[in-house]
């Protein structure tokens, strides 16, 4: 049977994960991998990085997935499973690490696709001298006197978690941009574990991007509790305010545009779709596409657009075709049927063949719109143009980790 590794996103329910009766429904085996966060998994210093060999440090959470998917290459045919059929399923910042490891040539041979959901859209190519000048801050924290090897290397885990500096913490990227934004970034340009900047390797080493790939997202992926209650969506005077405030810093007419752009009767609406569409969703596309054009295989694109009534209101919220995938989603009407039954089937299609249905048609040519229907966009979207056309907000402002 083919085999779906699933990379979980770190703010994700322990419930947001496959049955044992899904994998007998769809045949397939479903691996769940555990990796280290934070501080645990990422962090970079030279302290760490001179006292191990090669001399480098960070992206333990990486390791972590590549030493799971060589286990799962030895032993998956014990459980049913074929080694040579393995499709890495990444969620969030899941997504990112799957996205990340196309550059990995440790993890090559691995995984034969890869399916990414609300992953980064942009990555921060910072190389491991700049982090480890960056990450001094937390070793400053730590007290840790002229011995810093001792100290880290001694260090109480949650101490090290509980150390990590306010302000890597506090993303920028939950809200909408604004000039000289800042945002930390986890993952390093190691030389090790990765060598390039994933859109640098693509480009570089294109003869060895040989998988397909699907990256996806949901189009209200960035609603959260605390964007809920950032305003009062009933005021359109301080909606307005705000979008003025935050892009006006790029240019005078901006927050104009955009606003006759995202113009129904919900501001709530307004404000989720335009900040999903600048944080993840245009920036995914325009991922997918770079990465099309350096590969040898397929690429594909889908944006899941189906609405569902929950706490954040009736949106295509972050968890839609994630949830809907492993059969979680409660549809609630014939329409919410039909979006579970066609985002499942371009999954597991994928899964076993490594194409889609509908069509089968790579990213260049346009991309999958999925709700209770599923429809190709050929031409681009257009938010997504405005965008990219926008001072570059699109990549530029995309989510980092």
């Amino acid at each position: 049977m083919p085999v779906v590794v699933y990379i979980r996103g770190d703010d994700e329910s322990e419930s947001l994960a496959p049955s044992s009766e899904l994998s007998k429904n769809m045949s397939v085996v479903f691996v769940e991998v555990n990796y280290r966060l934070g501080t645990l998994g990422f962090l970079s210093n030279d302290v760490l990085s001179k006292r191990s060999y090669p001399h480098t440090s960070g992206n333990y959470g990486l390791g972590d997935i590549i030493t799971a998917l060589k286990w799962v290459s030895l032993n998956i045919q014990h459980f049913g499973g074929h080694p040579k059929k393995v499709t890495l399923l990444g969620s969030g910042f899941g997504a990112t690490l799957v996205t990340a490891l196309t550059s990995s040539r440790l993890g090559k041979g691995f995984y034969s696709g890869i399916w990414v959901s609300n992953g980064a859209g942009s990555f921060a190519n910072r190389t491991l001298e700049q982090v480890s000048v960056e990450n001094e801050k937390i070793v400053k924290k730590l007290f840790c006197g002229p011995d810093k090897e001792r100290c880290l290397i001694n260090a109480d885990a949650e101490v090290l978690t509980e150390n990590i500096p306010d302000e890597w913490l506090t993303s920028s990227t939950s809200q909408l941009p604004q000039i000289g934004e800042k945002e930390y970034s986890w993952i390093v340009v190691d030389k090790h574990i990765l060598t390039h900047h994933p859109v640098s390797y693509w480009i570089n080493h294109a003869s060895e991007i040989d998988v397909p790939m699907v990256f996806g997202s949901t189009e209200h992926v960035e609603a959260t509790e605390k964007n809920i209650n950032l305003m009062d969506w009933d005021d359109r005077d301080v909606f307005e305010a705000h979008v003025e405030e935050k892009l006006g810093s790029f240019n005078v007419t901006l927050p104009g545009l955009a606003l006759s752009f995202y113009n129904t009767s919900d501001n709530w609406i307004d404000y989720i779709s335009m900040l999903s569409d600048i944080r993840t969703v245009c920036p995914i596309m325009n991922l997918a596409e770079m990465a099309s054009a350096n590969s040898n295989k397929n690429v594909y694109s889908y944006i899941a657009t189906q609405t569902r009534v929950g706490d954040l209101g009736n949106i295509a919220d972050a968890h839609s075709d994630i949830s809907a995938i492993f059969g979680l989603y409660e549809p609630k009407n014939s329409t919410e049927i039909r979006f579970v039954t066609n985002i499942q089937k371009l999954f597991y299609k994928f899964v076993k063949s490594g194409s889609l249905p509908y069509g089968n048609r790579d990213v260049a040519l346009g991309y999958y719109d999925v709700n209770a229907r599923v429809s190709f966009k050929h031409e681009p979207r257009s938010t997504c143009q405005f965008w990219e056309n926008a001072n570059y907000i699109v990549p530029e402002y995309a989510n980092l980790d």
